[in-house]
């Protein structure tokens, strides 16, 4: 049997072929022509909603939020509703903590949703949601040399709550996007040097260059720049393992345009009659919970501690009164679905929802029953109305939108809330080929890793393994005809 290959996996977040596409075909991208043209390429399908949150713990565990129960940066639970969202939530093992269990080698660089670190056999280097301060790497060897190249997690002055900042100072965060590229290449590059059978790195700068240069010139320089620098990772990657290393580009989910509108969920639900304010107070704590959380989510904590935020986030006054709001409502609005506590209106919102319109315009693609999307043990964490809404409404959930309808001004160039189509480029190695798909899952990710590295693939997986070995597969089908043969043998004898 030939020995286990090495998997490198290089994330870009948010990367998009509706942006990637044009720009190869007018050669401005040579690289990813040569890719595209050469290595198996295909569409990769997000979770819905298409968010940073659910699509990478998926992209971690296989499985889907139903099972994982993660749709956000923050818990939308009855009893905890603006509980953050920690690795310890997450009850199923990570593609690494599978791999370490068959005595493979891991490094993880920049995986969203895991600070703070479960300090294992794994080199693990957080991500956003780590506060400025703490240590972001594991072991601590790693955090003392990525200290020494002046590491950056994440853009500290960079939060997608306050967009308008955020467009303000637009040129000035590209400068640092550019610089925190920079770093996590130089990051790559030193712990390649490490041994390892199964290493991750994600570029966060194209989700938020996108976000701030939707299809504009500063987009096209920071890919024209990745190109380089994933070339440089895979030639480092490859001078130390040769051709024997199994290649994977990928993106969590796709992007497309900003809204032009935004839709209050919350006001609507009140509108209909399925959500009464009781009072003034609880429109103040939702909004000053609000406040909190957007400078936070999915930025980094500026002021405090992520631990310090809980804290002011489940105050007991607070919560309470929520907690006592959300019970007595029909429906209960999140930015990607709707909890609905009287189930004999739930397919009467569902209706309204799918036909609502806005100057002519369809505001939703789609509306589901959760059942038609997720399963698994954590199916009653998750919203009953699931939506994707169209590429030009943004969906407003709390009650600081005081009308139904707004005009968005000065806010992002790009988003992601309407599109789950991410990127997905492959380079295999030996006898492995990539079954042909026009479409693949996040989902997949996990167990093609594990096969491709020979370790089992857990039963409760809900992803598919994307690989085909030929060679193996005919070697296996000349034991099972061998073992066959010597059984009709034996049963000849004792005849």
């Amino acid at each position: 049997m030939h020995k286990s290959p090495k998997v490198l996996i290089i994330g870009l977040d948010g990367a998009t072929w509706k942006l990637l596409n044009p720009w190869i075909q007018e050669g401005k991208l040579p690289w990813f022509r040569k890719i595209r043209r050469q290595w198996f390429s295909s569409t990769l399908k997000s979770t819905l909603p298409p968010l940073t949150g659910p699509a990478w713990v998926s992209f971690q565990t296989g499985v889907n939020p139903g099972k994982h129960g993660i749709l956000d940066f923050i818990h939308y639970t009855e009893d905890r509703l603006f509980n953050l969202v920690s690795p310890d939530d997450n009850p199923y093992p990570t593609i690494w903590q599978w791999l370490e269990k068959g005595g493979k080698k891991c490094v993880v660089v920049n995986m969203p949703m895991t600070y703070p670190i479960q300090k294992g056999k794994s080199v693990i280097v957080s991500s956003l949601m780590t506060p400025p301060g703490r240590q972001y790497a594991w072991p601590n060897s790693v955090f003392e040399q990525l200290k020494s190249i002046e590491y950056q997690v994440d853009l500290e002055k960079m939060t997608f709550g306050i967009p308008e900042e955020s467009m303000r100072k637009r040129d000035k965060l590209y400068k640092q996007a550019l610089s925190m590229a920079r770093k996590r290449k130089l990051a790559a590059v030193m712990l390649l040097e490490k041994e390892w059978d199964f290493f991750f790195v994600l570029f966060k700068s194209t989700d938020i260059t996108q976000h701030l240069f939707w299809n504009e010139d500063e987009t096209l320089k920071l890919y024209q720049l990745l190109e380089k620098y994933v070339q440089q990772i895979i030639n480092h990657a490859q001078k130390k393992y040769g051709e024997n290393v199994f290649i994977i580009i990928c993106s969590d989910h796709g992007f497309d345009r900003g809204e032009t509108s935004a839709f209050c969920l919350y006001r609507w639900l009140e509108a209909e009659g399925y959500l009464k304010e009781e009072s003034p107070q609880p429109y103040n704590l939702l909004r000053m919970g609000y406040q909190l959380l957007k400078t936070i989510v999915p930025a980094i904590a500026k002021k405090g501690t992520i631990e310090e935020t809980r804290k002011r986030l489940t105050k007991r006054e607070g919560q309470e009164r929520l907690v006592f709001m959300r019970r007595r409502a029909k429906a209960w609005p999140t930015p990607f679905g709707v909890y609905v506590n009287d189930l004999s209106s739930l397919k009467e919102i569902k209706r309204k929802l799918e036909q609502l319109r806005y100057k002519k315009k369809k505001v939703f693609k789609r509306v589901y029953e959760k059942q038609e999307v997720y399963s698994g043990e954590n199916l009653d964490s998750i919203p009953d109305l699931v939506f994707l809404p169209e590429r030009w409404v943004k969906i407003e959930s709390n009650p600081t939108q005081e009308k139904i309808w707004k005009k968005k001004r000065g806010y992002l160039k790009g988003n992601h809330n309407s599109d789950p189509n991410g990127i997905l480029v492959i380079k295999p190695v030996r006898d492995i080929v990539i079954k042909k798909m026009k479409q693949c899952n996040i989902m997949d990710i996990f167990p093609t890793v594990v096969e491709v590295l020979q370790e089992p693939i857990p039963p409760y997986c809900d992803g598919k393994s994307l690989i085909v070995r030929r060679k193996e597969a005919t070697e296996m089908s000349g034991r099972q005809q061998k073992r066959v043969e010597t059984k009709i043998k034996e049963e000849i004898r004792r005849l």
